[in-house]
């Protein structure tokens, strides 16, 4: 097995115990096991060594990689067009004393934050905590704030859980979330005018640029019908934001 096949293994094996741990962590409190905030810290400790190796792996056998290439890799798994949101913050008050609201608590409603959002535990950033209760005001993805403000209005399992007992922001960022999230269902709006992808084929991996509505690609096929099946699959999960490529037909075929 390639070397970089088996660390993507194991971070995916890690990640997943990773995740176990944070959500027992989450949920026990203070009274878990004093073993499983040090098994946490070592995995992430791994992963981040393990992140490091796989990286260089990449810029070693992509050269584009290492001059930061402009636009974005994609492997043939992808499915669909993952649309970045831009942050907002939001305030949550939660029961307490602020003086008393230590940094296991805080770990803690992170911890239930991400799992809770589907939201990435290192896109969430505590920007302060003020006196009035416990007022955390925290930065997150939009969506992560839209899903939080939902979960409140509902009474959610887990805003009783972490005692939150209002969610506010302001009326302008809610403006912003819902019209981001009705982008997000119209990808005709994306159009995209230059980019460079790293395919991985059957075989080995492939170049392919795209830039103002011409493709290349660097497999054999490409070069002499200028289109190929790794340009194809992109402009089925880019449809509408990329111009098709034109094949070069065969020497006396019919038109």
């Amino acid at each position: 097995m390639p070397k970089q096949k088996h660390i993507e293994q194991l971070i995916t094996i890690h990640e997943r115990r990773l995740r176990e741990l944070e959500k027992t962590e989450a949920y026990q409190g203070i009274s878990i096991d004093p073993k499983v905030p040090l098994e946490i810290d070592e995995i992430k400790e791994e992963l981040n060594s393990l992140c490091r190796e796989l990286e260089f792996l990449k810029q070693e056998s992509n050269p584009f990689s290492e001059k930061g290439m402009q636009g974005f890799q994609m492997k043939t798994q992808i499915s669909r067009i993952s649309v970045l949101f831009p942050t907002g913050e939001v305030e949550i008050r939660i029961k307490g004393d602020p003086s008393n609201f230590t940094y296991e608590q805080k770990s803690r409603l992170l911890r239930m934050l991400a799992l809770s959002l589907e939201c990435p535990i290192g896109e969430i950033n505590v920007l302060g905590i003020r006196k009035g209760s416990v007022i955390v005001k925290v930065e997150m993805p939009e969506k992560a704030v839209k899903k939080l403000v939902n979960l409140y209005e509902d009474n959610d399992e887990v805003i009783k859980k972490l005692e939150i007992q209002d969610v506010s922001l302001d009326s302008g960022m809610i403006g912003k979330i819902e019209k981001a999230i009705v982008y997000s269902q119209q990808p005709e709006r994306i159009t995209f005018e230059k980019f460079n992808v790293t395919f991985e084929g059957n075989h080995a991996e492939h170049t392919i640029a795209y830039n103002d509505g011409n493709w290349t690609c660097d497999c054999s096929f490409f070069q002499s019908r200028g289109v190929c099946s790794h340009i194809m699959t992109l402009e089925r999960v880019l449809i509408g934001s990329v111009m098709p490529a034109e094949a070069i037909p065969i020497e006396g075929s019919e038109h």
